[in-house]
């Protein structure tokens, strides 16, 4: 990969995976035939850097970070084809975690029980969490999707520092998406940091 970098003139990332400092693991992507995602984490000495990296030899790679353009074209270049429900969902799954803006707080969650409260709340922190939890008990749930004419809708829940969203990602066959969000909650007592 390192070479593949430098060849397309991508010397700072050519850098970053040369660094010992640096972690790279494939990231599980499925319906991807000729690319593969790659999870690098790099070990500044300020604090962790976590990028992901779409890359194919002999074709152009992509970072994938904070960049859900770069994510569509990697789709199109490697022909996705999302022929069932459930690879929709893994695909949209995929995106949400892969193109993230990683230098804030964003997870998805399958049930409330995974929302990182504060972990030594005040009292009112507290009660609040409570009734969060009493309110989107059955709201929040694994992905769902439904097929509607020729394309997949996606809706996945997602923390993004102290907000509760509902991401609905409207998604082809062929990988092109496009994303609503709705904000269900604000300013929840949660964990904010990385």
């Amino acid at each position: 990969m390192q070479q593949a970098l430098l060849a397309a003139n991508d010397s700072q990332g050519a850098a970053l995976l040369s660094d010992p400092s640096t972690e790279i693991a494939l990231y599980p992507a499925s319906f991807l035939q000729k690319y593969h995602i790659y999870r690098v984490l790099y070990h500044s000495p300020y604090k962790p850097i976590l990028l992901y990296l779409g890359f194919a030899p002999n074709l152009p790679h992509y970072w994938l970070a904070d960049n859900p353009q770069a994510f569509r074209d990697l789709a199109r270049a490697d022909q996705v084809d999302l022929v069932t429900p459930g690879v929709a969902i893994t695909y949209a799954t995929v995106f949400l975690e892969v193109t993230r803006d990683m230098s804030v707080l964003v997870y998805l969650v399958n049930s409330v029980d995974e929302i990182q409260f504060a972990p030594k709340p005040t009292p009112e922190e507290a009660r609040v969490a409570d009734a969060l939890r009493e309110k989107y008990r059955w709201i929040i749930t694994p992905p769902s999707v439904q097929v509607i004419e020729d394309e997949y809708r996606v809706k996945v829940c997602v923390i993004r520092q102290q907000e509760l969203e509902c991401h609905t990602l409207r998604i082809t066959k062929t990988g092109d998406v496009q994303s609503e969000i709705t904000i269900l909650e604000r300013k929840m007592p949660t964990v904010i940091g990385i």
